[in-house]
């Protein structure tokens, strides 16, 4: 199969205000008393980058509908997606990526590891819209929209990812992990 062209994903100048941004929330996010003080956090943090979301009223909306009972698996599950988010750098050397379009006759393969950091980047709304989605009717590729919607069908793609990360979210590595702390039933995304 043909590869697919590359991408700038992440403009230099916004990958690096969103690299401090994620990092500095993260290295705060197990002080953080309650849920609402968590999520003011990462608004702040997000806004440091003009990521988009008005509000993460879907995301709490989420954290409260998923099995996520304790603030301490909210800071986790938080912990893990921001963490995931920044091997951006290590797993795509110059912010690039492969492009799939509508039309293309080729192929590219992502590992498990790569497809969850680029997912954890679309939640975290490091990458910006695309003009040439717009041109192609496709969605962004950030979940801003998402994150702001409190519509029950919506919260519940939110709940469903909280859950993967919450799976591949950092912890010891066990039998059942490879290498890169993947559980075997994730390399499905690739």
């Amino acid at each position: 199969a043909t590869p697919p062209p590359e991408r700038l994903l992440i403009p230099k100048q916004r990958w690096d205000a969103a690299k401090l941004a994620i990092g500095d929330f993260r290295s705060k996010l197990f002080s953080f008393p309650h849920t609402n003080a968590t999520l003011d956090a990462l608004q702040s943090a997000l806004n440091c980058y003009d990521a988009g979301p008005q509000s993460l009223v879907g995301l709490d909306c989420a954290l409260g509908a998923s099995k996520i009972e304790t603030e301490r698996q909210t800071h986790a599950v938080l912990d893990a997606i921001a963490g995931r988010a920044l091997e951006l750098d290590r797993l795509f050397p110059d912010c690039k990526v492969p492009l799939l379009h509508r039309g293309f006759h080729g192929g590219t393969r992502l590992t498990a590891v790569q497809t969850a950091c680029l997912l954890a980047n679309m939640l975290l709304c490091t990458v910006p819209p695309h003009p040439l989605n717009r041109d192609l009717d496709m969605n962004d590729q950030n979940f801003a929209s998402l994150l702001d919607c409190d519509d029950p069908q919506e919260v519940a793609k939110l709940c469903c990812y909280l859950q993967f990360f919450r799976r591949v979210g950092p912890r010891p590595k066990s039998k059942i992990q490879d290498k890169e702390g993947i559980p075997p039933a994730s390399r499905a995304l690739t």
